[in-house]
This record gives C-alpha cells, structure tokens and sequence, in this order.
C-alpha cells in the first residue's frame, strides 16, 4: 500500500515494516524494520522498486534484520552510511549503473561475505567496508583509481588483493588491521604507501611492491609479523619513521640504490634481520633506523650521507 502525503511517499511492505521516499519516488529516504504495530520483523529480504535513483544517507542503518539487498539498474548513488551497522546482511545485488558510494555505506555489516563493485565506481569511499569482519571476496572495478581511508579497515578474512593497474592513490589506513590478508599486489601507478596502510596486517607475507613507487609512509607496514622478506623497487627515495617496525620475521632487506632517506625507527625491532647494505647514494640516515635490531651487523654508512643522532 502507498500513502502520499504531499511531500513523501510512504509505502507500507507486505512484511507489515515501512518504507519512505522523495514524492516522485526517486530517492528512498528510510526503511523500518519495525512494524506499525511496534514489532520486530522477521529476517527479510528487500527489492528496492525500480526508479529509484538514490539510497539516502543511513537509509537502512541498524536496520537488523535485512539480510539481503538488492538494488535496481536504475540506482547511481548510495550515500554515507546508507547501510551500516546492517549486522545480518549478507549479500547485496548492486545497480549495474552505480557511480557513486558514500562513506562507511557498508560500515559494519558483519554477515557480508563477498561485493562485486560495478565498474562505473571510481573511488572507494572512506570507512565504507570498514569492520565487515567476513568479507572474504572483492571484485573491483576496472576504473578504479582511489581507496581512501579506512576503505577496508579490520577485513580480517580479507586474503588476497590485486588491484587494477588503474589504482593512482591509497590513502592512510585502507587496509589498516586486516589481520587474514597474507598477499597484496598494488598498481604499477601507485607513486606512495601512505602511513597506516597496511599496520597490524599480521598474516601479509607477499608483497608485489609498485614499479613507479616513490614512498613508503609512516606505519605503513608496522606490525606485519608474517613479512620475511622485502624487495623495495628502483626509484623508491623514502621510507619514513617507523614503516617496517615491529615486522619480527623479516630477515632479507633489498634496499635500491635509489633510496635517499631513512627515517627514525623505519625497521625498529626486526630482531631476525641480520645484514643490509645501505645505497650509496643515501643523503639522510637516522641512527636509531634500525633501533632494537639486536641481531643486525654493524653497517658501512656511504661517505656522503648525513647522519643524524638520536
């Protein structure tokens, strides 16, 4: 049944919850998963009508006991957090013509195991898949070009992830805590690792760094317990404070002769590594780099490097 009351469009849903549009029907403003009569509804599914354009900002948030969504051709936009805290969702039929997802649209939706992102879809939002804990699988589109902060945050049964060569930017902590995910191959763009990316990724013991790498950011690898080895690219000039610290395993260091500053705490307690050679073309070394490598040989530092003291 619909109700018009001249400014939305209510519809009341064969399971007795209630749903609210725009007037024309182009945009759902909110869906209940309580009844008219103040009760819970059973575990249900929801076909959002064909037309509409829009899923409106927390449309759907903590709403409980939807467990599946889908979502006609006809929708191109979700906005923030039109989904989170959805605790029993677990599958999602995305519009084919989506542009755009808003932050933390997904944000903890702990049931959801695998999304399919339509290839119209540029940009990960901030926070979106942030604490879905069993999302095991994604297919991204194949233009994407930015994942911005937090995008995938805490993913524990996240595996393995290679990006579309499309990828431009990673911003800070995308995949922050993803404690499952044991191999990553970025896109050749990527230019920067930016701080946070990957702490705390316990399981990460491959990575495919990028070819056109320039920077590795602060934290970005911190606690990465599996890494063993790493192979930085020519052409990489940074690694900043503290981006490998706490990676107990890591026993091989491949430094490119291209590398101009080492940062303070950069490999901090990596008490497997053994020996390194710094490039000669070092310009800035910090003396506390390898602070609580007990285990590492004392290094020849280059003639032309400044050293700076603890």
């Amino acid at each position: 049944m619909i109700f018009n009351n001249y400014t939305q469009t209510i519809e009341y849903l064969d399971n007795g919850g209630v749903a609210v549009f725009n007037l024309d029907k182009t945009k759902l403003i909110k869906i209940s998963d309580m009844s008219t009569s103040g009760h819970l509804l059973k575990p249900f599914h929801y076909r959002v009508p064909d037309g509409v354009q829009i899923i409106g900002r927390c449309a759907f948030s903590r709403i409980t006991r939807l467990t599946e969504i889908s979502l006609p051709d006809s929708v191109e936009t979700i906005e923030g957090y039109a989904f989170m805290a959805c605790r029993d969702l677990a599958r999602i039929n995305l519009s084919k013509n989506l542009k755009s997802i808003g932050p933390g649209a997904f944000f903890g939706c702990s049931k959801l195991t695998s999304i399919k992102i339509p290839d119209e879809i540029t940009t990960i939002s901030k926070m979106t898949f942030l604490g879905c804990d069993n999302l095991s699988e994604v297919i991204f589109p194949k233009n994407l070009s930015h994942i911005e902060e937090n995008a995938f945050c805490s993913c524990n049964c996240l595996s393995e992830i290679t990006l579309p060569d499309t990828v431009t930017t990673i911003d800070g902590a995308a995949f922050n805590d993803c404690k499952g995910l044991s191999s990553f191959s970025f896109s050749t763009r990527l230019t920067y690792i930016k701080a946070w990316s990957f702490k705390g990724c316990t399981s990460l013991h491959k990575i495919v760094f990028p070819s056109n790498l320039k920077t590795i950011g602060t934290y970005a690898f911190d606690s990465c317990k599996s890494l063993e080895t790493i192979d930085i690219p020519d052409g990489t000039e940074r690694i900043g404070m503290y981006a490998f610290s706490d990676c107990n395993n890591l026993k091989k260091v491949i430094l490119p002769d291209s590398i101009q500053q080492i940062w303070p705490y950069a490999f901090k307690n990596c008490k497997k590594l053994r020996s390194i050679s710094l490039p000669p073309n070092l310009h800035f070394y910090n003396e506390l780099a390898f602070f609580g490598c007990d285990n590492l040989k004392p290094l020849p530092i280059p003639s032309n490097t400044k050293i700076i003291k603890a």
